[in-house]
This record gives structure tokens, C-alpha cells and sequence, in this order.
């Protein structure tokens, strides 16, 4: 796929803004999204099903590693190859250039092939980081870095959100995973690039209209079985642990994305403390500890997953009920960027979809009042009908009249303090003293989580 686009990236890590990570974004004005266990498997080729990765946190002494890798990997470390019990990642990529022999028995073969595998569960599924919940914890501004399986994120929105994907000239190859695709060339140039302010107005402004809900449908038949096995795993509403980390997947939040009808989904199974709790959690300083009898409830969960599977009314247009649309408006985060943000004489793409939210917003209150005021004083209708006709009109024109159904945000009930518009880099990176206690970290991660 070549290099990443950094600047897409962020924007959707933290523009998008995990409402509650668990579950996924609020995109646009209208909806949830996710990476849901489907596009795990369909763009990456990764089994979803199978046992908890989980166990014991064994201590061995550093001679013992070294052995076991010379077994393994088939070369033997020396000791500023290492740091933290771990050998650098510098080192193996060092050994993967190195010439290998032309003739090499199995077991030199299966070393080998061990050693190209190594690096891509420690620099692209799982990379070294404090903790592996980066995908949540990346949306606060006291990140110092994003990571976890970043082209995944970028593949996801490639597929869904076509207004910020290149153009793509290759179709795919029905003997690989789907994601594949993207590996060959691409075009940019009807696609904003390296623009925060435009990637943020696009996303700010998206409509449900203009998000792929179901991009796999034309194609799950045509891929090969290691992209669909487990298709009886993809709407599991359980817990999926990883050694410490424990995350609710609820897919009755996007049931757009499996093509069922979107009901008000089921309250989540896990308080706000415990939710906190859960984040806390480190493999730091807890030696030989059993992470299995730790996460014991939870990995029952995980096997009585098909007993809880998600399904519904199925839905070719990823509708939505309208008892939901009213849950949805009452709990959104509608404004994620200052409207009323203004510079003389500015540089550069500016962004618009912030203003053109609330229009919308303020447009669907004035024609809620006047149908208030017209059952209230009906002796005035005759002056109140046109204002509210001009209303449906204008939210017809931007495509938005739907929305007049529903009730306003909490920002038209209350009074928000939008504060600045961006953060520039250098200020942030002054909130990040070294000597920032743990918790502050814990505290940014836990504060996605949303009840209900």
C-alpha cells in the first residue's frame, strides 16, 4: 500500500472522537461506526474465532531467552541487542536482510520463516507500545503517539468513506484478502492530502447517504476462505481479551454495517467504574501473574460467544428505527470543531462543515418551535406556517430533511463552550511532562466510555 497517510489517520482518530471506544465513532450527523470483526477478517485475512489469547506472564532469565531464540528464530543475541528483556526490533530486521543459504534444511527454512513473521506482529498488529489500546486511548490529546494496526484503520476507511479514498485502478485478487487491493497503484488526486482542516470538514459534514455500510457484499462469495470462515463469529456481542486488555464488542450499535434494521441497541453489560477499572489494568510489575483466572468471568463470556449473537430485521437501504434516531440525537456530540472560529485573511482550505452543522441544528430547532407555537396560539398560524415551510424547505435543499423529525442536540439546550478551534502541536506536547502520573493516561482513555 506504499506509506500511510499520516494526516488521514489522525484526522479520524481524533476528529472522529471515540463517543465510546468500544463501539466505535459518531460520524456526520447521523450515525455510529466501527471496525467491526468482519473487516478484521475480509481486509486483513485474520481468523476472529479461537481461544483467548491470555496466560501467565512467566519470568525467564535473559540466558533462557537468548536460547530460545537461537531454537527459534535460528541466531543468537548479543547483549546490547536487547532492552527490557526484549530483543530490539532493530536486531531482527537486521537478521531478515542478512543472505540466507541457498540450500537450507526445513528446520533453517522454518526459522526463517518465523524471523519475516516476527516483525509483523511487532511493528504492524502489535506495536511496542506501554499498553495495546492505542485505537481508544489516540483520541486524547495527551497521546504522545498513535499506533496498533494503523493500515487496518486506513483500509476500513478507505472502503467505507469514499469521499477521502484515492482512486483505485486495480480491482483485487480473489486468491488474497481484500485489503490487498490497496497495495497497488493509487491515485490522489481527486482526494484531499495532508490537510487536517479538509479532512475534518468532509468528516463533520458526511451524511449516511455518503458511507458505505455494507462494502463487502459484491465480493464475500469471490474470497478465499481464510476472509469468511469465520463469518458466524462477526456479530458476537461479547468481550475479546488480549492478556490484560478486556473490550466490549457490541454490534447491536452498527447493525447498519451487517445490513439489519438499527434498533436502540442493548445497555452494555459493564458499569463506568469497572470500565475504568479494566483500562487501569498493566502487565507492568505483575510477574507470574495469571491473567486467565484475572479475566476468568469475561473469557466465559467469550465462549458462550454464540449465544449471544446480534440479528434482526434484515435492511438492503441500512435504515434505522425512528425510536433510535430520537436515542441517537439525545446522546450525540454533535460539534466537534468551533463553528464561530475566524481568522483575518486565512491560509489554506477552510473548514465549513462545523458552520454548516449548525445551520442544521439551528434551522431543525426554529421549525420545531414554530410547530409549538402554531398548537399553542393556532390563531397566529398564518403567520407562523411560512417560517416553518421555509425551513423544510432549505433542510430539503442541503439533503438534511429527515432530520427535522427529530429532537435537537444537547447543544441547543444548553450552552456549550466550543473554546479554540485547533490545538497547535507545541501546546500540547507542553502537557506531557515526564513526569505525568499514570492515572491522568488512565483517566483520558476512560473518559470514551458512554452508558447506555
Amino acid at each position: 500500500m506504499g506509506e500511510m497517510k499520516w494526516v488521514s489517520i489522525v484526522v479520524l482518530q481524533v476528529v472522529l472522537n471515540s463517543v465510546e471506544h468500544v463501539v466505535g465513532w459518531r460520524l456526520g450527523l447521523t450515525f455510529f461506526v466501527t471496525v467491526t470483526l468482519q473487516d478484521v477478517q475480509v481486509l486483513w485475512g485474520l481468523s476472529v474465532n479461537g481461544h483467548v489469547v491470555s496466560g501467565i506472564d512467566y519470568v525467564c532469565p535473559i540466558e533462557q531467552n537468548v536460547a530460545k531464540c537461537a531454537e527459534l528464530l535460528g541466531f543468537t543475541p548479543q547483549q546490547n541487542d536487547i532492552t527490557g528483556g526484549r530483543i530490539k526490533l532493530s536486531r531482527i530486521l537486521r537478521e531478515i536482510k542478512s543472505d540466507f543459504l541457498e540450500n537450507p534444511i526445513e528446520l533453517e527454512t522454518v526459522q526463517r520463516a518465523r524471523l519475516n513473521i516476527l516483525p509483523l506482529f511487532g511493528a504492524t498488529l502489535f506495536p511496542d507500545s506501554a499498553n495495546h489500546i492505542n485505537l481508544c486511548k489516540g483520541t486524547s490529546y495527551l497521546a504522545k503517539e498513535i499506533s496498533d494496526p494503523m493500515f487496518l484503520l486506513q483500509m476500513w476507511a478507505w472502503e467505507r468513506i469514499t469521499c477521502m479514498s484515492p482512486i483505485l485502478y486495480f480491482d483485487f485478487d480473489s486468491t488474497k484478502p481484500y485489503g490487498a487491493r490497496w497495495q497497488s497503484n493509487l491515485s490522489y488526486s481527486q482526494t484531499i492530502a495532508h490537510v487536517v482542516k479538509g479532512f475534518r470538514s468532509q468528516l463533520t459534514e458526511l451524511h449516511e447517504s455518503m458511507f458505505k455500510w455494507t462494502p463487502y457484499d459484491h465480493v464475500l462469495s469471490l474470497l478465499p476462505p481464510i476472509c469468511t470462515s469465520d463469518a458466524n463469529c462477526w456479530k458476537c456481542e461479547t468481550y475479546i481479551i488480549y492478556w490484560e486488555i478486556v473490550e466490549y464488542r457490541a454490534p447491536s450499535k452498527v447493525t447498519r454495517q451487517f445490513n439489519i434494521l438499527q434498533k436502540i441497541p442493548n445497555a452494555l453489560p459493564i458499569d463506568k467504574a469497572k470500565h475504568k477499572r479494566l483500562h487501569a489494568l498493566t502487565r507492568q510489575g505483575k510477574a507470574n501473574k495469571d491473567w486467565r483466572r484475572e479475566h476468568h468471568h469475561y473469557m466465559q463470556a467469550w465462549d458462550g460467544r454464540f449465544f449471544n449473537v446480534v440479528n434482526g430485521e434484515f435492511n438492503n437501504v441500512a435504515g434505522v428505527s425512528i425510536d433510535y434516531m430520537q436515542w441517537f440525537w439525545e446522546r450525540t456530540v454533535l460539534h466537534i470543531t468551533n463553528p464561530g472560529h475566524h481568522e483575518a485573511n486565512p491560509h489554506g482550505y477552510q473548514n465549513h462543515g462545523g458552520r454548516f452543522q449548525v445551520m442544521v441544528d439551528s434551522i431543525t430547532q426554529i421549525y420545531q418551535m414554530t410547530g409549538n407555537l402554531i398548537g399553542t396560539y393556532p390563531e397566529n398560524a398564518q403567520q407562523l406556517e411560512p417560517l416553518r415551510d421555509m425551513a423544510i424547505d432549505f433542510m430539503g435543499i442541503v439533503n438534511h430533511r429527515s432530520r427535522l423529525n427529530y429532537s435537537t442536540t444537547h447543544l441547543t439546550r444548553n450552552n456549550v463552550e466550543f473554546g479554540d478551534d485547533t490545538v497547535p502541536q507545541r501546546a500540547r506536547r507542553r502537557t506531557r511532562t515526564r513526569g505525568r502520573r499514570q492515572g491522568d493516561e488512565t483517566n483520558a482513555r476512560a473518559e470514551n466510555f458512554e452508558v447506555g
